[in-house]
């Protein structure tokens, strides 16, 4: 059941994001971190991509604590999610879940009116 959540959560958080527009950099990180979300299966060395993002997170002005503490999570995730697999705890899907929403609120997104606005028709009459 946690799959299925994580995986449409992941899906979700891609694609409100990406209908918005953020820089590539930063929709590329949001989108390493879902991947691992969706997929039901993948490597601790394969989460590299993700503590990069998670850094990314720690590195935004006036960031949130609980962001901040979701990073951090995030970041330890590869090591904290093999010592508590170890054990039978199940750790780092929630882990990555909560980096994936800590990426999605520190995405910057552009205002209406950065978007390129079309030519005006003053413009093509000018010349």
């Amino acid at each position: 059941a946690f799959q299925v959540a994580s995986t449409a959560l992941g899906i979700l958080l891609v694609t409100l994001a990406a209908r918005r527009r953020p820089a590539s950099r930063d929709l590329a990180l949001l989108v390493a971190t879902c991947t691992f979300l969706v997929l039901p299966y993948a490597f601790s060395y394969d989460l590299t991509v993700v503590a990069i993002g998670a850094l990314w997170v720690c590195t935004r002005a006036h960031l949130p604590g609980v962001d901040e503490r979701l990073a951090i999570l995030g970041f330890v995730a590869p090591q904290l999610g093999i010592a508590a697999a170890l054990v039978s705890l199940p750790l780092m899907p929630f882990m990555l879940v909560g980096l994936a929403i800590a990426q999605f609120r520190q995405l910057e997104f552009p205002q209406i009116s950065d978007r390129a606005a079309p030519a005006s028709a003053d413009a093509t009459h000018s010349a």
